[in-house]
């Protein structure tokens, strides 16, 4: 099944890391509070080959990145994105996402 929201979240170490952790949980939580299922989240590390060369392509120089892929067009922020309704505004121009 295609969801019409698409994001990838460039982190640096695994998911067990307690930081990443927390902001992997939040984001599924807010995407879930507003897409229900209807979006898809990719988590990569950059400390893994295949996804130290995603990042370059996807032109990631700082960590964490959230990028919206869908819809389009692609959008990119940068930082801790410890308040997730407020990072998930910005990837939408400023209007929350219906």
């Amino acid at each position: 099944m295609n969801k019409s929201r698409s994001y990838r979240l460039y982190i640096a170490g695994d998911i067990s890391n307690e930081e990443s952790s927390v902001l992997v949980d939040s984001l599924i939580r807010g995407l879930s509070d507003l897409y229900g299922e209807d979006y898809e989240l990719e988590v990569k590390n950059v400390f893994s080959n295949d996804n130290a060369e995603h990042a370059i392509t996807d032109g990631i120089f700082s960590i964490p990145s959230l990028l919206r892929l869908l819809p389009k067009p692609a959008k990119q922020i940068v930082g801790k994105l410890v308040n997730t309704p407020t990072s998930l505004l910005l990837l939408h121009n400023g209007e929350m996402p219906a």
